[in-house]
């Protein structure tokens, strides 16, 4: 079975990034657990080595300055327009974490990786920068790189800087291989954004995931120096004391209060010393720092005032000499206004919670933003700790960064994106129309009765058994303990015109993420039991590891499109057998990694999944090894059956929680027949004759129910089973699922992989009383078909679908492949999460 290739969108490759961070923050590292990465010494030259390697990795056009500053070009627009520059710093204090300035540096690169990969070209060009010195600890001032690029310094004076350690900066940059020969400012910015860690606790404190940064502290940094007179500490009153000690606390504790008054000033004294610093002298001087800050200059001059009127007033009333000498100074800077309402806008389209909010360190976002519009996008820093081996921000929320500054360059540079809409509270989502012009392909089936359950297939599979194998399940870790969310749709269902409709969440069953961990899992455990039947085996005990010594050497195999390889994988794992699994050439590698993280082997082949199928078999045939397949063929039904049998716990949970009689329609997912199969039998035994109507959705090009109704016996599909609802594109119908199918369901329909997409979305979107529904690819295939039954009245009545119809959906799964999902839906995983979570918490109070 193959998929259609994902739509050419920018996506974010964030498992390449956290890996770039990684190797990145290993360069300069030590045993403390922090890296040491001083501009241009040996280290930041390595750092810079390893980031030009990416950089051509990309084929970008590499171009270094004079004063050092690294840029790296993906080409877009015509010649000379100025690029959209990405960008931030990758030189450290000592002893540093691995996030400050390379965060901004390698998210820069990530952007440009998606557009790369996706084989976009952009309006403009798209530029990272990774700016020279930025922290200033060997050469001053700071935010160097960046403020000769701006023109704030003329690159000649800064090339003769001479740095704490005696060096030279020029000499330092030729040495290390990075004097370039562009000149500072030779890469037109049309815009800037930085994207960086917070390095403080706002965030972390108030839950956000965003912080919109719309100003950046000015900074006024002087040198206090009280001289006063030294003199015996025991032998010299107070009163004729002359105590420059004294005065330098006075002065702290007065700076805290002219600076409490302000209202928006924050005031730091961070280092002092005293001459003669002993215990038994009054000290003659006494010389410390003030590191003044606030984001509006009237308010920084002002407090700057007040403390050189109070140094001079205390001076004459102390009879000491006070002299104050201003370091550095940098004036409050206001970003570019449209670029942070873009932000905000980028952080809402995502769903991500954010704030606007002041930047108090100092960035090369404020040297740029002298030059073109700029703006900055934080992201929490645990603990607010940074410059320090335990810097840290949670993956989750670098990813979350790094897929806004991506949705933000998407959007200013034009770049094709699906539209969407997201309706308001109160809003219901616009209904899409279908996919083609063509009628709807729906076939009656001629075999279905409304009887009672067949005596021969309540023998294979019946209430019992499926509630046997729920209590099999419910220790084991990968569950949840609860049955699955029965979501009840009302704003969908009456712009449907139907009385009800309901969807059972498969989505929340497990980490896995699909109903397939109710079938795998108990096959699994029902086929040792059998094999292995001299043991002290039970199914709580296999489930827990117990017995995983015992069951070495005992290997399954299965060919799969995702769920239920990764279901057998992950039960596997639990009981300690061993787990090969067979995937066909088109079965996406986020799968594939989902598969082998939990511990099986995983094997490729050519073909689409019935050769996978084939494949399984003989390998098993070779080897000894046991399959486990969620299909039939002839000779091998146990297991299928065990499969098929664990999808009755969904029919079960139904019924316990709506009542039997709850629902009018219930719509089934096709594929080979196995999820139809267990639930529709479950249906019938309970209620005979009296059974909901059910029907079973295709992929148009996947069809093979549709044809075995047609022929009367199981067939093959007759399309090109390639569908982008990789669950349900299936070639051969299971002979043994048909033998329940063939009287229990009512019809068969066919729709396209655009139909699916679309109900993907209108499930997501949620309204004022229907819960936002993360749903794959399959998942989504039982509303597609609903959508496309009732756009065609005269076919809906056929089934009784009116406005008293009462129907069931099965969401099968969730964005098992989040890569996908963000893809077709436009939205990542996490923005509909998020709102999910709200509604959840409007709504139920949870």
């Amino acid at each position: 079975m193959a998929v259609h290739p994902e739509p050419p969108l920018p996506r974010l490759d964030g498992e390449r990034l956290l890996a770039q961070l990684a190797e990145l923050g290993a360069v300069g590292a030590d045993d403390s657990g922090g890296r040491t990465r001083i501009a241009l010494t040996d280290t930041d030259k390595a750092g810079r080595d390893l980031l030009v390697s990416w950089m051509r990795e990309l084929e970008l056009e590499v171009r270094i300055d004079r004063i050092g500053n690294l840029f790296g070009t993906l080409p877009g627009g015509a010649a000379g327009t100025p690029a959209l520059m990405l960008g931030s710093h990758i030189d450290s204090v000592a002893n540093a974490g691995a996030l400050d300035g390379c965060y901004g540096v390698l998210a820069g690169l990530a952007v440009v990786r998606a557009f790369r990969e996706a084989g976009i070209e952009p309006l403009r060009p798209i530029t990272v920068a990774a700016f020279t010195n930025e922290e200033g600890v060997r050469y001053q001032p700071d935010m160097l790189g960046s403020l000769v690029y701006a023109g704030g310094l003329p690159v000649e004076q800064a090339l003769d800087i001479v740095g704490s350690d005696g060096s030279r900066l020029g000499d330092e940059l030729r040495r290390i291989g990075y004097a370039g020969d562009l000149e500072p400012g030779g890469i037109p910015v049309h815009e800037y954004l930085e994207l960086h860690i917070e390095q403080g606790p706002v965030l972390e404190a108030e839950d956000l995931q965003i912080g919109v940064v719309e100003n950046l502290q000015g900074i006024s940094w002087q040198q206090v120096t009280v001289r006063g007179h030294a003199n015996h500490a025991g032998t010299t009153p107070t009163r004729l004391r002359y105590d420059a000690g004294l005065v330098a606390a006075t002065i702290v504790q007065q700076l805290r209060l002219i600076a409490d008054e302000s209202g928006t000033t924050l005031a730091t004294v961070g280092c002092m010393r005293f001459e003669p610093n002993l215990i038994n002298v009054i000290p003659r001087l006494a010389s410390f720092s003030v590191d003044l800050r606030d984001p509006d200059e009237q308010r920084l001059q002002s407090v700057e005032r007040r403390l050189q009127g109070y140094l001079a007033s205390l001076a004459e009333h102390r009879g000491v000499q006070i002299d104050s000498q201003f370091l550095a100074r940098t004036r409050p800077v206001v970003f570019d206004g449209e670029l942070v309402e873009a932000i905000e806008s980028a952080a809402r389209r995502l769903g991500l919670s954010h704030r606007r909010m002041t930047s108090g360190a100092g960035h090369d976002a404020q040297m740029i933003a002298r030059i073109a519009p700029a703006a900055m996008i934080f992201v929490p820093s645990r603990g607010g700790i940074s410059h320090n081996p335990r810097e840290s921000t949670d993956d989750d929320q670098l990813l979350a960064g790094a897929r806004l500054l991506l949705d933000l360059v998407v959007d200013r540079l034009g770049a094709a994106r699906p539209a969407q809409h997201r309706p308001a509270v109160g809003e219901m989502p616009a209904l899409p129309a279908p996919a083609t012009a063509a009628p709807l392909e729906l076939l009656l089936n001629p075999h279905a009765v409304h009887a009672g359950y067949p005596t021969e297939l309540r023998a294979l599979m019946n209430i019992a058994q499926a509630g046997q194998d729920r209590a099999r399940l419910a220790g084991w870790a990968e569950l949840s303990p609860r049955a699955t969310p029965l979501w009840s749709l009302p704003d969908l269902a009456a712009r449907l015109g139907i009385a009800r409709l309901c969807i059972k969440d498969e989505s929340l069953r497990s980490p896995l993420a699909s109903f397939k961990a109710l079938g795998a899992p108990i096959a699994l455990v029902r086929l040792i039991l059998r094999r292995f039947p001299a043991q002290d085996f039970d199914a709580a005990s296999l489930l827990a590891g117990e017995h995983r010594s015992r069951l070495a050497g005992f290997t399954v195999v299965s060919a799969t499109d995702g769920n239920h390889g990764r279901a057998l994988a992950a039960a596997a794992r639990s009981i300690g057998c061993d787990c090969v699994i067979v995937l066909h050439a088109q079965v996406s590698e986020e799968r594939e990694r989902a598969i082998a993280a939990y511990g099986a082997q995983v094997r490729r082949i050519a073909g689409n999944y019935d050769d996978s199928v084939e494949e399984a078999a003989s390998l098993a045939l070779a080897y000894g090894w046991q399959v486990v397949a969620d299909t039939s063929w002839e000779g091998y039904e146990e297991i299928p059956r065990d499969v098929m049998q664990g999808y009755g716990i969904i029919a079960e949970e139904v019924i316990e929680t709506a009542g039997v009689d709850a629902y009018t329609h219930i719509i089934l997912q096709g594929g080979v027949g196995g999820l139809a199969a267990g639930i529709a039998s479950y249906y019938w035994e309970r209620c005979g004759a009296s059974r909901p109507t059910l029907l079973v959705v295709e992929p148009s090009q996947a069809d093979c129910l549709y044809q075995s109704a047609l022929a009367g016996e199981p067939a093959r599909a007759t399309g090109s089973v390639d569908s982008v609802m990789a669950g349900l594109a299936c070639g051969a119908t299971s002979p043994l699922a048909w033998r329940f199918l063939d009287g229990s369901i009512d019809a068969f329909l066919k729709v396209e992989d655009a139909d699916a997409v679309a109900a993907m979305g209108v499930l997501a979107a949620g309204s004022a009383r229907d819960i936002p529904v993360i749903a794959g690819e399959s998942g989504a295939a039982g509303l597609a078909g609903l959508l496309r039954l009732l756009a065609e009245p005269e076919l809906a009545a056929l089934l009784g679908l009116d406005a008293n119809a009462r129907v069931l959906l099965i969401n099968t799964e969730g964005a098992t492949a989040p890569s996908v999902y963000e893809a077709l839906v436009g939205e990542p995983v996490a923005s509909v999460l998020a709102r999910q979570r709200d509604w959840a918490a409007a709504n139920l109070g949870r």
